[in-house]
Parts: structure tokens; sequence; C-alpha cells
């Protein structure tokens, strides 16, 4: 989960990120960045699956 504010916003948004292909935004930089690549070399315990 990702929260998030618009610049000028004072509110929060949740953002759930679930599935490997998932990408998350970073406007502000200009850039995002896949779940894919983070998760790239981590190993999961037997029996948990990872992210879809």
């Amino acid at each position: 989960m990702l929260y998030r504010r618009e610049e000028g916003s004072e509110e929060w948004e949740a953002l759930v990120f679930e599935a490997m292909t998932d990408r998350i935004d970073l406007p502000a930089i200009g850039a995002s960045l896949a779940l894919a690549d983070i998760y790239e070399d981590m190993v999961f315990e037997p029996g948990r699956a990872p992210p879809r």
C-alpha cells in the first residue's frame, strides 16, 4: 500500500498494488517503478505465493 498526496492537496490517497505487473507512478521525478523490479531477487517462503 502506498499513501500519496497530490500537490496542493491536504488529503492522502491510499493506493494498493498487488500484481507483479503493477507499476508505481512517481510523477514528482518523472518515473515509474514496477513491482517485478522490487521483488526481482526475493525468495518467498514455501506455501506463500508471491504477489500476483
